[in-house]
């Protein structure tokens, strides 16, 4: 199976290793071409008219928050970074492509969740709460950063404390699927510290 996998130069290098057993081809921005599939580690949905131009049955995205935009070929992973490089492969994706998209992890050597069409995806808002609910201790004063990724990874396991995770996927990413969640439900409300120093990061692409 051969791709193409749209990334910005930070993203090449970080998921360089997961598509090391695979024919892809890198480009920073969507283009034209043909190929068995095209991933975007940077979706958003401006992109989505550009995405379409490519002559490829199975366009993948990253989009957690979203939900599918409208055409048959596109399928939503959870590509954040940690999330992809597991074994498991949290996919979103109409009836029409559960053949193809099973084929597509096989070849990443991925089992695949396929999960309703809803905002966030399972691991995502998990993680994404863990890490609002860090800002929030911290912002109270109960403890500091280094202490609380200290105490999640050592008293849950944990392979990422929740800031080193945050920074890790993006402190906006988490922000964008937080201000999603909590339209629908109070539990995600933001934490102050998180939504500011989000902010002030540049928006996520």
């Amino acid at each position: 199976m051969t791709g193409i996998v749209i990334a910005g130069p930070e993203r090449q290098e970080i998921f360089r290793e997961v598509f090391k057993d695979m024919r892809v081809e890198w480009r920073t921005m969507p283009g034209t071409g043909g190929s068995d599939f095209v991933i975007d580690l940077e979706y958003h949905s401006g992109r989505r008219k550009a995405l379409e131009v490519y002559e490829t049955p199975l366009i993948l995205i990253n989009s957690v928050p979203a939900p599918l935009p409208a055409g048959e070929r596109f399928v939503r992973i959870n590509a954040w970074n940690t999330f992809l490089q597991r074994p498991l492969a949290e996919v979103v994706a109409r009836p029409i492509q559960v053949d193809a998209v099973s084929a597509w992890c096989t070849s990443l050597g991925k089992e695949p969740v396929f999960l309703p069409d809803v905002p966030g995806m399972p691991t995502a808002r998990i993680v994404a709460m863990i890490i609002n609910e860090a800002y929030f201790t911290w912002g109270e004063g109960v403890s500091t950063p280094e202490e609380i990724d200290t105490a999640m990874r050592l008293g849950t396991n944990y392979p990422y404390g929740p800031f080193t995770w945050a920074r890790l996927i993006g402190l906006p990413a988490v922000h964008e699927l937080l201000v999603t969640l909590s339209q629908t439900d109070p539990r995600y409300e933001i934490a102050p510290l998180l939504r500011e120093e989000a902010l002030s990061h540049a928006p996520v692409a």
